[in-house]
């Protein structure tokens, strides 16, 4: 929006976010879900700050059919599901932003 335009009903105008309430959202695949277990701690790198932060699993949740990864063969394999993993930093850090990528190795 540009000073002087008019909004449509409905339309957002204005965006809220609490930067002091920040956390990752990970898509994991069931066979690596025993990483990620409930109360779980993990370290992740965050490239955009140049650093490793200790992240802790606060909730763990199965995703939608449209999320489970499909054996190319039927005979050898079999599907797999995925779990949306949310983790929070374990210390507050300061610069962490929305939208930023966190990169975790296993």
């Amino acid at each position: 929006m540009h000073s002087g335009e008019l909004a449509p009903q409905g339309f957002p105008v204005v965006t809220v976010v609490d930067t002091q309430d920040t956390w990752a959202v990970f898509n994991v695949r069931e066979d690596l879900l025993k990483h990620f277990t409930q109360g779980a701690q993990f370290t992740a790198y965050l490239p955009a700050l140049d650093k490793s932060i200790e992240f802790k699993v606060t909730h763990v949740a199965v995703m939608g059919d449209f999320a489970t990864w499909r054996s190319t063969d039927a005979t050898q394999g079999f599907d797999l599901r995925t779990f949306e993993v949310e983790a929070r930093p374990v210390t507050p850090t300061e610069g962490l932003r929305m939208g930023m990528s966190v990169v975790v190795k296993l």
